[in-house]
């Protein structure tokens, strides 16, 4: 089962264009308002996002600004990757700490 991540287009676009600086250089893209909503029920009403040409081998990329706004980790066990996202910040996340369950860091 693949977890879908809700992304709601209003009807007005910003009528701007912005240039998005990437790993593989830089480009002017169009950007529009959206309200992302994220499969653990977090809502983020009002994101300006880029619309940018190309197959990036994904729907949507998660920048910094979401990020930041909370805690963001990435596992891979058992060969899955999956990521967990919550908002507001509620507690540092270390893994160089050895875990309660007795395995080491």
């Amino acid at each position: 089962m693949r977890n879908i991540l809700c992304v709601s287009v209003p009807e007005a676009f910003l009528a701007r264009n912005a240039t998005i600086e990437g790993v593989t250089g830089n480009a002017v893209c169009n950007t529009c308002l959206i309200a992302l909503s994220l499969p653990n029920g977090i809502l983020i009403p009002e994101l300006e996002v880029a619309d940018c040409e190309g197959n990036i081998g994904c729907d949507i990329l998660i920048g910094m600004d979401v990020i930041n706004m909370g805690d963001f980790a990435i596992c891979n066990e058992d060969g899955r990757t999956t990521f967990s996202f919550r908002t507001p910040s509620i507690e540092t996340i270390d893994f160089t700490v050895p875990s309660p369950h007795g395995e080491k860091a």
